[in-house]
């Protein structure tokens, strides 16, 4: 699922979740926007996004001061490497508040766009993916192939 407000992506989900609590949480996060469904245009975003030599996109994010911080972040962890929630914490200044990135990363609405998948245990096993565990291995393989692209936080 991708939706987008004013030509910058707002939401990026997996389809393997119910598409309606997808709805419903797109609904909570951007009240009185309009909705609608236009699957032709997701498949060709989708396939132009994920795509070697996909350009960078634009995203529109709503959250706290730190999730924002936390969502900044992740950007400065390069394709293919990880950093422990720890590390993650510290770098947004909130040193001891690993379970609080976590957070923010369960509420992340663009997961792939913001790497949350390459954050791990302090012990560099995987742990807590909202997309699963088998997934966030499979994005972590698919990095150690180069491509261009990524994204840019809208202000």
């Amino acid at each position: 699922m991708l939706a987008q407000v004013d030509s910058a992506l707002c939401r990026i989900g997996y389809a393997d979740r119910s598409q309606d609590w997808m709805w419903k949480r797109l609904a909570r996060r951007w009240r009185g926007a309009e909705l609608r469904r236009d699957d032709n245009w997701a498949q060709e975003e989708a396939e132009a996004l994920f795509s070697p030599g996909a350009a960078v996109v634009e995203v529109l994010l709503r959250g706290t001061a730190f999730q924002l911080d936390v969502w900044q972040a992740l950007l400065d962890v390069p394709a293919g490497a990880t950093e422990s929630y720890g590390e993650l914490a510290r770098r947004v200044r909130r040193p001891g508040a690993s379970r609080a990135v976590g957070g923010a990363m369960n509420a992340n609405p663009v997961a792939w766009l913001l790497p949350c998948h390459r954050i791990v245990a302090s012990d560099g096993g995987l742990r807590g993916y909202g997309g699963g565990l088998k997934r966030k291995q499979l994005l972590l393989s698919a990095e150690m192939e180069p491509r261009a692209g990524g994204a840019r936080l809208a202000a």
